[in-house]
C-alpha cells in the first residue's frame, strides 16, 4: 500500500526544499509555512517523516490517504493537474522546475482536495 502525503514546513523561517541537494545541481527552491508539497511515497511512514527533516528541517507530514501501490501513479497525475495553479505559482516565485511543492493554498485546502479526488477516483474504478 502507498501513501499519499502532505508536507509543509513548520514555522515562517525560510529554509531550502532540498538542503542535501547535489553540488552539481543549481540552489533549490526555499520553502517556509506557506509552502504545501503533495507527494506518493511507497514505503512506511516513519521513512517519510525521517526524509523530510533530513531535507527541509522542522516539517508536518501527514498521511491523506493509502492508496494501492499499483494505482498511485496514476493518482498521484491526477492530483498534478489539479493542484497545477498552485504548483505554477510556487515555480514562479522560486524560479523552479518543481512539480509537487504548491503557493496559494492551505493544508486544509490541499488535504479536503485530495480527499474529494480520492472519493472521485474510487468511484471510477
Amino acid at each position: 500500500m502507498g501513501i499519499i502525503y502532505l508536507a509543509q514546513p513548520i514555522g515562517n523561517r525560510v529554509r531550502s526544499i532540498d538542503r542535501l541537494k547535489p553540488k552539481d545541481r543549481k540552489k533549490p527552491a526555499n520553502c517556509n509555512n506557506s509552502n504545501v508539497k503533495f507527494g506518493k511515497h511507497l514505503s512506511n511512514y516513519s521513512d517519510l517523516k525521517d526524509r523530510y527533516e533530513r531535507l527541509v528541517g522542522d516539517v508536518d507530514v501527514r498521511v491523506v490517504v493509502n492508496i494501492p501501490d499499483n494505482q498511485i501513479q496514476e493518482f498521484e497525475n491526477i492530483l498534478k493537474k489539479v493542484f497545477v495553479k498552485h504548483i505554477k505559482q510556487f515555480q514562479e516565485e522560486s524560479k523552479t522546475a518543481t512539480r509537487e511543492w504548491m503557493s496559494g493554498i492551505t493544508f486544509d485546502e490541499a488535504k479536503n482536495t485530495i480527499l474529494e479526488e480520492h472519493k472521485k477516483f474510487n468511484e471510477n474504478l
